[in-house]
C-alpha cells in the first residue's frame, strides 16, 4: 500500500478531531425541522427536513416565483429559527441558479 502526501494528511487531519466533547462539555441536542411545500404540488409535500437546536421555535415554506429573469430558482425553501430567549436565530438564506444559451434570449409566447 502507497501512501500519498495528501492521504498522509488527511489521516493526521482525523487523527486530531475528538470524537466526543470535551469533558464537561454538554452534548448538542437537537430536533428535526421540516419545510412542507404546499404550494407546488397536488398536496403537501416535504421538502426538506434538518435538525435545528431543541428548544427553537421556526417558520418554514417553500416560495415559488415563475418570474422569469433574475438569479434565483423558481422556488426557494425559507427558514426562519429563533431560540426561546431571542438571544440567537438561523435563516436559510436564498440560492441563486444561473444558466447560460448559445440560442439567444428565450421568447414568452
Amino acid at each position: 500500500m502507497q501512501f500519498t502526501p495528501i492521504a498522509v494528511a488527511a489521516a493526521l487531519t482525523l487523527a486530531a478531531v475528538p470524537s466526543w466533547p470535551a469533558p464537561g462539555a454538554a452534548p448538542l441536542r437537537v430536533q428535526v425541522a421540516e419545510i412542507v411545500d404546499r404550494q407546488g404540488f397536488e398536496r403537501p409535500m416535504r421538502a426538506v427536513t434538518l435538525m435545528l437546536p431543541v428548544g427553537f421555535k421556526y417558520e418554514a415554506q417553500v416560495a415559488w416565483s415563475m418570474t422569469p429573469g433574475g438569479c434565483q430558482r423558481p422556488y426557494q425553501p425559507q427558514l426562519r429559527a429563533q431560540a426561546a430567549d431571542g438571544q440567537q436565530a438561523i435563516a436559510l438564506l436564498p440560492g441563486e441558479g444561473w444558466g447560460r444559451s448559445s440560442f439567444g434570449a428565450l421568447t414568452q409566447g
